[in-house]
């Protein structure tokens, strides 16, 4: 059986999300800062669900052996959802769990089959000692780090714009949704006005998550390192916790954290990442 929750009984589900509680999605959706819609096996006492960014996020909690709830979200999944978020133009998706539930997705085939499925594994860090408060020195002459604001985005005389837009949207739906709801971030500016890197937070309460993207022409210049110094400078002067999520492989991203003062932690899980249309 599987049932969607009202939004006043999403509440119910949090002792089955707490091993994936350093998402700070899965608690703003519950706490309705963000949009979302949860289902779970039974309303009134849960074993499992299934939490819903309304865009490319999915997040499977509670018991993976639940077999009439895994039965149903087969089919939830690929005559409801999926056709809903196809409407919506999004074609790909990403389910975030534990490796337990990994295993059965995989091997029941719960979403689709697994031929069109790719697994990876991922970890998360935290910032712990900052290492780097003097990133304006190295700044080269002439380059400005930039506050992303609502008159940025506007600035069409930036080149890259776009893709900074592009990758905000992800996050939140529109520049508007990502300044609105408290969202920030920095963009590193050359003397020619390209945008060269960026670092952008999901904020949450008094904790955020960071994103870094460096434009690929511009990639292994440091300018990620710097971009990133900013935004804990900011993080730290207005008391926000951050976190770090990567891929095992990306030893670029893990470098980086590293660099700066962000810790491994023992929290780890996995993308089943797919497409709608598949």
């Amino acid at each position: 059986m599987i049932v969607e929750l009202k939004k006043n009984k999403y509440v119910r589900i949090r002792p089955l999300v707490n091993p994936l509680k350093f998402h700070l999605a899965i608690d703003a959706i519950i706490d309705a800062a963000i949009p979302g819609r949860i289902w779970v096996d039974n309303e009134n006492d849960p074993r499992s669900a299934l939490i819903w960014d309304l865009r490319y996020s999915y997040y499977l909690a509670g018991r993976e052996d639940n077999y009439e709830f895994n039965i149903d979200l087969r089919k939830l999944f690929t005559k409801e959802i999926a056709p809903t978020a196809l409407v919506r133009g999004i074609k790909q998706y990403f389910l975030v769990c534990s490796e337990a539930w990994k295993t059965v997705i995989m091997d029941k085939e719960l979403i689709t089959e697994k031929s069109y499925l790719r697994t990876i594994p991922r970890c998360y860090y935290v910032l712990k000692t900052y290492r780097r408060g003097d990133w304006k020195q190295p700044l080269p002459p002439s380059f400005q780090m930039k506050f992303i604001d609502n008159q940025l985005l506007r600035n069409k005389t930036f080149k890259n714009l776009n893709s900074l837009i592009i990758e905000i949207k992800d996050i939140a739906g529109s520049t508007e949704e990502f300044l609105r709801k408290g969202n920030f971030g920095y963009c590193l500016l050359s003397s020619e006005l390209e945008i060269l890197s960026w670092c952008l937070s999901f904020v949450h309460g008094h904790s955020c998550e960071a994103w870094v993207q460096t434009i690929e022409t511009h990639q292994k210049k440091g300018f990620a390192t710097l971009t990133v110094a900013s935004f804990v400078d900011y993080c730290q002067n207005n008391n926000l916790t951050i976190g770090w999520h990567s891929t095992k492989a990306n030893q670029g991203s893990i470098r980086l954290a590293e660099k700066l003062g962000f810790e491994r932690t023992s929290e780890e899980y996995f993308w089943v990442f797919g497409d709608h249309e598949a």
